[in-house]
């Protein structure tokens, strides 16, 4: 009786999850009408039914996981899937995400009296060799997180409040539990990360700031000088190419690439880019951001990843596809390693080598300093991101050597701002001529609060 009721349930579960992949898609693609709060409703009213919840609750401790491990494990998912959906899918909290997710897809900025495209602020802050205009260009991007300030912090603050009604800590401690991270080994981890890789951090932010020949590295900086010294140059990379780069080598690898249900789209979106598995598997598309050089391959590379991985999902259970929408229902952790497989092909030295032609002289300099220098921003651009959490979301992270303002819907220079406590040594890294009060990154919402996962 219950296989036949999961049966049903899952049925209706892909049904409406299909609904809000087009929603979410037309959001970012432009292709349609956005019905986010309309699939949003429908979702909910599957996910918070309180009979087939008793149901669940009743069952599960009946099914033996050493005799019937898929049934266990689908049950134990829709668990997951109806604790999230007491937060996730209240009214008030996914009309205020989705809310956030429009404004941040259609929002228009303005830049030297007119309006200009997020894709062209960004490359004027990666390539531009005039500092103050740079700046103009980060600083054009304040007016989206004014825009967002108090439905960003109302939305938070729901998420916690709810989270806390049902035991949890906060909506962090209850998105760790649901994605199966124990807090203590993640802390640990990122602690013993920022720890090993402070002192090459230290020096390349100090050469980075000698190159430009400044006192300190501010966040309209960083970009440019990256593209002046740390990467591979933008010609062996060429933009047009990079879809044809992507497909051969996939096909290189025996996917048979031009029967796979992948559709890609360049377009400027708030994101490097994006993936969404409409149908798992037989409808998977992407997005990605109009840009230049490596790190334009990679990023297309890293969502043509997620796009195998949706594509060749084998198991006819919808509850166990890896659907994004229902967190509970998805394993984040594991989808971006599943990406990064396929993302880590552009920055192989044998792949750089036999497809782009870059020189062995070259290929050693990449491999010796330019990979770990940007590995090493990456990671910490990360753990900035992770002090963000720490500031709105009850401590949980540490800033790990880095004292940032917040960009989540303050503008930029604000003196409400507020600065996190540093780890670890409780000092900026020896040498890292780089301000405390600037971020890497422009002053817009981070991804982990604009949409609905923490990618």
């Amino acid at each position: 009786m219950i296989a036949n009721r999961l049966d049903g349930m899952e049925a209706e579960f892909e049904s409406d999850n299909l609904r809000l992949g087009e929603a979410t898609w037309n959001t970012y693609s432009g292709e349609g009408v956005p019905d986010l709060d309309g699939a949003q409703e429908q979702l909910a009213l599957l996910l918070t039914g309180e009979s087939d919840r008793r149901m669940l609750e009743e069952w599960l401790p009946k099914v033996d996981p050493a005799r019937e491990p898929v049934l266990f494990r689908r049950l134990a998912i829709w668990r997951s899937c109806y604790v999230s959906s007491a937060v996730d899918n209240v009214t008030e909290i996914y009309n205020l995400k989705n809310r956030l997710q429009r404004r941040i897809a259609e929002f228009e900025f303005e830049f030297e009296g007119r309006k200009a495209p997020r894709s062209e602020l960004q490359k004027i802050q990666r390539n531009d060799p005039d500092r103050g205009r740079r700046h103009r260009a980060w600083l054009a991007t304040a007016p989206l997180a004014a825009a967002n300030h108090d439905d960003l912090r109302r939305l938070i603050a729901l998420r916690n409040r709810k989270s806390r009604n049902l035991g949890f800590r906060d909506y962090v401690d209850l998105v760790l539990k649901l994605q199966e991270i124990e807090e203590g080994w993640l802390r640990a981890t990122l602690d013993r990360l920022a720890e090993a890789c402070r002192p090459r951090y230290a020096a390349t932010l100090a050469s980075l700031a000698d190159r430009l020949g400044v006192s300190h590295m501010s966040p309209w900086d960083i970009s440019f000088a990256i593209r002046q010294g740390l990467q591979l140059a933008d010609s062996y990379f060429p933009s047009d190419r990079a879809l044809q780069r992507l497909f051969s080598t996939a096909k290189a690898l025996g996917f048979e690439v031009d029967s796979l249900p992948i559709r890609t789209l360049v377009r400027d979106i708030p994101f490097g880019g994006y993936n969404v598995a409409v149908k798992i598997p037989s409808d998977t598309r992407f997005l990605v951001n109009p840009s230049e050089g490596q790190a334009f391959y990679t990023t297309a590379f890293h969502e043509y990843g997620h796009s195998l991985q949706a594509v060749f999902t084998a198991t006819p259970w919808p509850i166990l596809k890896e659907y994004e929408w229902v967190m509970g229902a998805r394993t984040a952790a594991y989808s971006e390693g599943m990406a990064e497989v396929m993302a880590q092909f552009a920055r192989r030295a044998d792949w750089l080598s036999s497809v782009v032609g870059v020189p062995d002289a070259e290929i050693e300099r990449y491999e010796c300093q330019v990979l770990p220098a940007q590995s090493v921003i990456r990671l910490f651009d990360l753990l900035s991101n992770s002090a963000k959490l720490h500031t709105f979301s009850g401590g949980l992270f540490h800033a790990h050597g880095i004292q940032e303002r917040s960009s989540l819907g303050l503008q930029p220079g604000s003196e409400s701002q507020k600065t996190v406590r540093s780890v670890g040594t409780g000092a900026e890294p020896t040498g890292a001529r780089v301000r405390s009060d600037h971020r890497q990154r422009a002053p817009e919402i981070p991804q982990d609060f604009q949409v609905h996962k923490s990618r």
